[in-house]
């Protein structure tokens, strides 16, 4: 009858030993090739697990799951590294609990 129309997984993550932080990034001097770029590189990258484009405040916010701090500033010198012709300014923020919406009461 077509009821469950979809599912989904959710993993505790912190269970598993990572982290969850938000980086904020401000940008200067890009172009459309050095957007898709920067863009490719998000949504291939492993540790990143959402990306947003912001209209006011920081440019581009992306949210990263790593296990350690050390793994943390080994990504963040990855980006700044490749994309530093781009990135004024960037802010890390730490997320200590993550908070889910649910749409629908839990049945147990």
């Amino acid at each position: 009858n077509k009821v469950i129309v979809g599912y989904r997984a959710e993993f505790d993550l912190e269970k598993l030993g990572y982290n969850y932080y938000k980086i904020h990034f401000t940008t200067f001097n890009t172009t459309r090739e050095k957007l898709e770029r920067l863009n490719n590189f998000i949504f291939e990258h492993p540790n990143i697990i959402y990306q947003d484009n912001v209209l006011v405040g920081a440019d581009i916010e992306i949210e990263v799951q790593v296990k350690s701090d050390d793994e943390l500033r080994k990504f963040i010198r990855e980006i700044r590294n490749k994309f530093g012709n781009m990135i004024r300014d960037y802010e890390v923020l730490h997320y200590y609990q993550e908070f889910r919406l649910k749409f629908f009461p839990s049945t147990s």
